[in-house]
């Protein structure tokens, strides 16, 4: 470093405490710092694990990584249950062909879901819940309205 002003509490601005060139020894190598505190979402699933145990040897939390790889695992599923609410919105809507109906009941459907992703998120982040179940919360309630939306349509 260079230009250096070392000031304590116990004494004041002097020129002793300034150094043109001053070394700093660490054990804390640079690249393993900037690592530590890059974005979660850029992580990869392969590194996800890797960069869990680096934050937990140095006493970071490492709940917004387990969030991340958990919404990378169950994000197939996530996609599969709402493409099958969406295909049974399409086949009741081939019956009724009301448009503006089923248009508003999709929006609404995926406000509410978005809402209840963060909520359910929030929850485990505060501690209430586990992380692990946080994440699979609004997949098993799209799954459950699948599965209601199924025999409905079975019924008919």
């Amino acid at each position: 470093m260079s230009k250096v002003n070392i000031i304590s509490s116990y004494n004041k601005k002097t020129s002793e405490n300034y150094f043109n060139n001053y070394t700093y020894k660490s054990n804390i190598k640079i690249n393993e710092l900037k690592n530590i505190y890059k974005n979660t979402e850029t992580t990869s699933l392969l590194d996800i694990s890797k960069e869990m145990l680096i934050l937990e040897d140095k006493g970071y939390s490492i709940t917004d990584l387990r969030i991340r790889y958990q919404k990378l695992i169950s994000f197939p599923i996530y996609l599969l249950a709402m493409s099958i609410l969406s295909g049974l919105m399409i086949i009741n809507l081939g019956k009724t062909s009301n448009y503006l109906k089923y248009g508003s009941y999709g929006v609404i459907i995926s406000i509410v879901i978005y809402f209840l992703n963060d909520l359910s998120i929030t929850i485990a982040k505060s501690g209430i819940i586990s992380v692990d179940f946080s994440v699979w919360i609004p997949i098993f309630l799209i799954i459950l309205i699948n599965l209601v939306g199924i025999t409905q349509v079975n019924a008919k």
